[in-house]
């Protein structure tokens, strides 16, 4: 029997003008969704495709900070983190942490299959760098870097990195490369992504007059080469450096502690921050230690965690640094499992619901213990404990949060 085609009439029909689905609908939902919307038709894929609609989708999808300055703390409304770490079964997985309703979840974790990001030679676990507005930088083989969108799964490969060493210095001379921190971030000026690698060389004997070299090396991705911008005497804690409003931000080693470092990613120069007066106050009167780490992006601000033997607390930095809270380790059995040891744990976030009680904020933090994650609301004093993957232990030194966007790295 010939099937006959219902048409619905046209009093049902609804027509969405061309023009508001085009600037106020599609930009603001999921790229995920948008990605699938490709295949509708060809002017979806166009306009999807566009620059300038990645470019608004983009501005869509982050936080959103809400304008209270003054002494009050400026926390953004992000009702989610999406979340990229390293499994011990050396392959990737995402998941999110979603906020709603004073209530706070993990979406299921989702591998990735392998040929959904640049692999590792010889089974190494891929090093997690950095990400911007969506991109990721992996480190997949020694000195050779890739940029990945996880959610396109599109990525590109990095030209290696070599040594450039100016001045006479080099394996030749007595030199080796010690350890390297990386950094990525976007300038908005010349509308470029920059990767820039501080690569620490000490001597090999005791002969030479100075301990340390740092050379600083940028490539940008659109000219897709390493170019030498300077020695420096900056000894960075190798860890991730975190972008932050232009610049990238990483602690120091010894001998200068007390300061912060930071890159302007167009200018290409260094400044110092200095760390709040109390860290080093409270820690000599104490006789104990301390860690500390930057967290990029705490409510719009720039963030700073911070634990010592007894407590841990987290800052802010506005016209000076402002304590957000301190947690008391000895009556709060939780943060015990947090502590920074060797630079892993700490904060990677926060979550918030605009409209729900008690403001609605819950800090993230990694649960160096079991890989874990752990929220915490500082305005109640509740936390939850939940797991992000049931299939092995997260590496927690490697978890990262990032956006979803339509990013190309090509």
């Amino acid at each position: 029997m010939q099937s006959t085609k219902i048409m619905p009439s046209s009093s049902h029909q609804s027509h969405v003008p061309d023009d508001i689905l085009a600037t106020e609908i599609l930009p603001i939902l999921p790229a995920k969704s948008l990605l699938r919307f490709k295949s509708v038709c060809k002017a979806w894929r166009d306009r999807i495709s566009d620059p300038n609609f990645v470019d608004k989708h983009l501005l869509n999808h982050q936080p959103q900070s809400r304008s209270s300055r003054g002494n009050s703390t400026t926390i953004s409304f992000n009702k989610q983190l999406s979340i990229l770490f390293v499994c011990s079964q050396r392959q990737l997985y995402t998941t999110t942490i979603i906020k709603s309703s004073d209530a706070i979840a993990t979406a299921p974790a989702r591998k990735l299959c392998y040929d959904q990001y640049p692999q590792c030679p010889n089974h190494k676990y891929p090093r997690v760098w950095g990400s911007c507005n969506g991109l990721i930088c992996l480190e997949t083989e020694e000195f050779f870097t890739s940029l990945w969108n996880p959610c396109t799964q599109s990525y590109v490969r990095l030209p290696y990195c070599g040594v450039f060493l100016r001045y006479g210095h080099g394996a030749a001379f007595g030199w080796f490369l010690s350890s390297v921190a990386y950094g990525f971030g976007y300038d908005v000026k010349i509308k470029e992504y920059k990767l820039v690698r501080i690569g620490r060389f000490e001597p090999l004997s005791n002969f030479v007059d100075r301990q340390h070299i740092g050379e600083v090396t940028v490539l940008t991705l659109r000219s897709n080469s390493w170019k030498m911008v300077s020695n420096t005497d900056y000894l960075v804690v190798p860890r991730p450096g975190k972008f932050f409003e232009g610049g990238l931000y990483w602690t120091m080693d010894e001998p200068r502690p007390d300061k912060l470092i930071r890159f302007d990613i167009h200018d290409e120069e260094f400044s110092e921050i200095r760390l709040p007066n109390v860290f080093l106050s409270e820690t000599t009167a104490n006789d104990c230690t301390f860690h500390h780490d930057i967290v990029a992006d705490l409510g719009g601000c720039l963030g700073l965690w911070r634990t010592t033997d007894v407590s841990h607390d987290v800052w802010v930095l506005k016209e000076n640094w402002m304590k957000m809270y301190t947690v008391d380790v000895s009556t709060h059995s939780w943060a015990r499992s947090i502590n920074l040891i060797g630079g892993i744990g700490g904060v990677i976030g926060t979550v918030e619901e605009k409209n729900s009680k008690n403001n609605g904020v819950e800090i993230v933090y990694v649960n160096v213990e079991n890989g874990g994650l752990i929220s915490y609301c500082p305005s109640t004093g509740e936390f939850r404990s939940f797991s992000v993957c049931d299939e092995g232990k997260p590496r927690s030194a490697s978890m990262i949060t990032y956006v979803e966007s339509l990013v190309s790295p090509c």
